[in-house]
């Protein structure tokens, strides 16, 4: 495979750059120190069409795909903005599920409000006993006349104080050993609704997106709220998983180039013993080291988001770049660190609130000991091993 950028590609990477620029180092340590939202930034994001990038133009957005989105995401990163989460959530959970899989009338209510920024989503997924396996969600709909009624708990939802709807997997048929994948149905729900309640979680690290429990009593929501089939809500489910994976990537690959350039950059003026440090080679090849993995994850994502645009399998590559991006990340940011010795575990390096990220990327969106699982079982064809 060949892969080179097209001159409106290299336009978008320029433009996120620009944007990014905007903001200093002190807009994003403020924002992280007081576990405050970047709504000026997300603001920018909308008016210069990032949330809508991957929507057709025929419902207001950008129509382009995954590859200029997460272009975009990695240029974001190497300027140190986070905007993980602000991908993920509503151009991912949101856009990317209604338009592969919603109906038509769900399509052209939701996916313009998307685009221009006047709906958020966020993604009821994780319950306290079924993380990484949906499978064993215990939060169910059933049957009520014309609508379904929701009962349940999610936990560790992300943003649901930003949102309008959310995108929330339930069980409608009980768990049966015999036919594990059937039973999941998807419904997209306003967060507003007459029977839910939350309740703010203290995760212990001040991330930009808050995080919630989120009880569900006798919540009804109309059957054309649905997304896809029922009791198949596992195909539209899996389908967000690799534009998943991939946003994840994006995260950990922008935020190691800007731990590894602020390294540099410090290695080259920090002087000690009347030479600059990065002249010695304890100094030097760690970075390089570093440099050299993050280039082939990159590649490795662009190559990932371009099957994806193409409708190919792209799994593997996925996978395979969140597991990457997020290990040598974070190998990255420590090195960084290590070179800038204690200035770099000041608030003013910029490289701490980075590391927190970073971390939080080999957990989630899936653990990469499932990454590992999935490469083994599917890539290399070996037994199931969990």
């Amino acid at each position: 495979m060949r892969f080179e950028l097209t001159d409106e590609q290299r336009m978008i990477k320029s433009a996120a750059a620009e944007l990014a620029q905007g903001f200093e180092e002190e807009y994003w340590i403020e924002k992280s120190r007081g576990n405050e939202y970047p709504r000026e930034f997300y603001d920018e994001l909308v008016k210069n069409g990032w949330i809508g990038i991957a929507i057709p133009e025929e419902y207001g957005g950008g129509g382009m795909g995954m590859l200029e989105m997460v272009l975009g995401m990695v240029e974001f990163g190497n300027q140190g903005a986070d905007v993980g989460l602000m991908f993920v959530l509503t151009p991912v959970f949101g856009g990317l599920s209604v338009l592969k899989h919603g109906s038509e009338q769900q399509k052209e209510e939701l996916l313009p409000k998307i685009a221009n920024g006047d709906m958020r989503f966020c993604f009821g997924i994780t319950e306290p006993d079924a993380g990484s396996n949906a499978l064993k969600t215990t939060t169910t709909a059933g049957k009520r006349g014309d609508n379904y009624v929701i009962n349940g708990k999610k936990t560790l939802i992300s943003g649901i104080d930003l949102a309008q709807k959310m995108l929330v997997v339930t069980r409608t048929m009980p768990y049966d050993p015999k036919h594990k994948v059937a039973g999941i149905t998807l419904f997209l729900v306003d967060v507003d609704s007459p029977g839910i309640d939350t309740s703010e979680l203290d995760v212990g690290l001040s991330l930009l997106e808050k995080q919630y429990e989120v009880f569900f009593d006798d919540v009804e929501v109309p059957a054309e709220n649905m997304l896809g089939e029922e009791h198949r809500g596992l195909i539209p489910l899996f389908d967000t998983l690799n534009p998943e994976r991939m946003t994840g990537a994006s995260n950990g690959v922008g935020f190691a180039n800007f731990a590894i350039n602020k390294a540099v950059e410090y290695a080259k003026m920090r002087q000690v013993f009347d030479v600059p440090i990065g002249s010695h080679q304890g100094i030097q090849f760690p970075l390089a080291d570093s440099r050299a993995k993050i280039d082939a994850v990159e590649l490795l994502l662009y190559k990932a988001a371009y099957l994806y645009d193409k409708g190919m399998p792209c799994g593997r590559e996925a996978n395979t770049a969140k597991y990457l991006a997020s290990e040598f990340g974070f190998e990255a940011v420590d090195r960084a660190v290590q070179t800038m010795g204690g200035y770099g575990l000041t608030e003013e390096a910029g490289l701490m609130r980075v590391w927190k990220n970073i971390r939080l990327i080999k957990t989630a969106p899936v653990t990469n000991q499932l990454v590992l699982a999935y490469i083994g079982q599917h890539v290399l064809g070996m037994p199931k091993s969990y």
